[in-house]
């Protein structure tokens, strides 16, 4: 497995032994991203043809091109001493805790 990055995108490449090819596709994503080559020298030309092309059809239908995840998460937990805050309370009602 090998990691490529390409404009702020992410992905994955792993061989199939059976099949032959490389393959991969873009992490953190809720669109889904792929490409395959039969070569290693071409895999990486694939991948940013895949990635160019998703932010061209992006920009073609008006919509704007899916973000990686950036892996934090902001949770609120039921009970925490500063869920006023989470409900619209002020700066002043902000007591600290581990989930804010």
């Amino acid at each position: 497995m090998s990691l490529l990055t390409y404009k702020g995108y992410t992905a994955e490449v792993e061989y199939d032994a059976q099949e032959g090819i490389l393959y991969g596709h873009v992490l953190d994503l809720r669109d889904t991203i792929t490409f395959q080559s039969e070569s290693a020298s071409e895999i990486v030309d694939e991948f940013r043809t895949s990635v160019d092309e998703y932010l061209s059809f992006c920009a073609e239908q008006g919509i704007e091109p899916a973000k990686p995840y950036s892996g934090t998460l902001y949770p609120y937990q039921p009970g925490c001493a500063s869920r006023s805050r989470h409900r619209g309370g002020t700066e002043w009602e902000k007591p600290q805790c581990v989930a804010c």
